[in-house]
């Protein structure tokens, strides 16, 4: 691992940082990162703490794709993280979140997150996540609150072509196994729609 930063000294003041880190994982879900430039403000004061992230970029070899845009802002209060307009881009993905995770120290993080992806392609997806039984691309929105192993989908709104299907429900188990409990509020397919993403 390397890593370079420079930043005033001047404690509990705003600070600008930029860096580059070369890391790996042997993780079998997770791709090689290389080349991380992060472009950010920090203010690590009390009691709310902030970091800006106003540029990333990155490579990811083995799938080999681009990190094109990592952004937002993160606020952090004793056990909460806040996430404000954060946006994760690939080469062909792009997904925005606004929302908050809690982590308390004697139970289970958990989390309301909004998610936005106005570009979603799933054949990338899949070479990170090679389980991720949907292929080609769409659109994806979703709200979900609740803890990894007791998750409740507000909504959740899948476009495809000329397809859209809409949802709400429940999600248990995770990550060991998954129980869903959905209700279909929306749907409309097209034959051509579902063999492009099937």
């Amino acid at each position: 691992n390397a890593a370079t930063a420079s930043a005033p000294t001047r404690p509990d003041s705003t600070r600008g940082a930029t860096g580059t880190l070369a890391t790996q994982s042997d993780a079998p879900w997770m791709a090689s990162l290389t080349r991380l430039t992060v472009d950010a403000l920090l203010d690590w004061s009390s009691p709310r703490r902030q970091i800006d992230v106003l540029s990333t970029s990155a490579v990811l070899s083995d799938p080999d794709l681009a990190v094109t845009a990592l952004q937002g802002q993160i606020l952090v209060e004793e056990d909460r993280v806040e996430l404000n307009q954060f946006i994760l881009a690939l080469n062909e993905s792009r997904v925005e979140v606004d929302g908050a995770i809690t982590v308390p120290e004697s139970s289970e993080a958990t989390f309301d997150l909004a998610l936005d992806a106005p570009a979603v392609a799933f054949d990338e997806l899949r070479e990170l996540f090679p389980t991720l039984p949907l292929r080609s691309g769409g659109s994806l929105a979703a709200r979900v609150s609740g803890s990894l192993g007791s998750m409740a989908i507000s909504r959740l709104t899948l476009v495809a072509g000329e397809s859209r299907v809409e949802l709400s429900g429940t999600v248990l188990g995770l990550p060991d196994s998954a129980d869903f409990e959905v209700s279909l509020d929306r749907l409309r397919l097209r034959n051509t729609d579902l063999r492009r993403l099937l």
